[in-house]
């Protein structure tokens, strides 16, 4: 059955306070950066603008250059990049930092990204799939070109859970997950217990 178009939408997964907190720990903990920066994509970050200052902060990083908030915002600026409308993105990256509890838990905000990115995912594909199951390549496509593209979504679907899964724990929790916490399931994440 197709779903109601005039169904009510449902909430776009996603948590401003941990894409907050990753991207503050990256700019305040060189070792946090080490860490994510090549593991976190703008793609994953719901906001426009934190993808953007990840962005800045992974081209600092691989040009061997300071990944910093003065470094980041520079680097925002060069790329002609001032902000959102009504906050300018020095006031932008001050919230950043202002947002991270504990530097040291980079890990944990960006399991908690990276898992809500993974969700966006999945009912992106999932749509994709009524699409293509209601009207398959415009009316023209058998049935096994539809498989194939239903295929090609789940794939992409199951690559987004193995970036979640593959997510190194935060810095303060080495110790623990080598007790074996890495590999939770999606529905187990939360606080480090």
């Amino acid at each position: 059955m197709i779903p109601d178009p005039g169904a009510p939408d449902l909430p776009v997964p996603g948590d401003l306070d941990a894409e907050r907190a990753v991207l503050g720990a990256i700019l305040l903990n060189p070792a946090v950066a080490a860490q994510l920066l090549p593991l976190l994509r703008p793609a994953h970050f719901y906001r426009p603008w934190h993808g953007q200052v990840l962005e800045a902060a992974q081209h600092l990083h691989t040009a061997g250059g300071p990944v910093d908030p003065i470094a980041v915002h520079a680097e925002l600026r060069r790329r002609g990049l001032h902000g959102e409308p009504g906050r300018s993105s020095g006031v932008l990256l001050h919230d950043l930092l202002a947002a991270v509890p504990v530097t040291t838990s980079g890990g944990h905000y960006a399991r908690i990204v990276l898992e809500h990115a993974a969700r966006r995912r999945l009912a992106q594909a999932g749509v994709k799939l009524v699409q293509l199951a209601a009207n398959p390549h415009g009316g023209t496509g058998d049935l096994d070109e539809v498989m194939r593209d239903v295929v090609q979504e789940i794939a992409c679907v199951r690559a987004a859970v193995d970036t979640y899964h593959h997510t190194p724990p935060p810095l303060a929790s080495r110790a623990r997950s080598a007790r074996g916490d890495e590999g939770r399931s999606l529905r187990s994440v939360g606080p480090d217990r």
